[in-house]
């Protein structure tokens, strides 16, 4: 281990960790793919990624949606 790989440890350590369920909810809920968390969880497949967190990520797509609506009402209300 060199000495860059320790200091991270160290620092890492004395950081209390929200874990990494908290850490991939929040990760879904701000709109990261899942296959980047699915990697960076490590987790064995994409349906283990997007099975556990399947309601962050519908809500985000849910999100997106509403968003596109909402971009497509000021841009019809703009042109009448």
């Amino acid at each position: 281990m060199n000495a860059s790989t320790a200091t991270w440890r160290s620092s890492r350590s004395a950081v209390k960790s929200p874990g990494p369920h908290q850490a991939a909810a929040t990760l879904c809920g701000a709109g990261v793919q899942p296959a980047t968390v699915q990697r960076i969880l490590r987790h064995s497949s994409i349906t283990v990624t997007t099975g556990t967190y399947v309601e962050v990520i519908e809500a985000v797509q849910r999100d997106a949606l509403d968003s596109m609506g909402n971009l497509f009402a000021t841009a019809s209300d703009a042109n009448t």
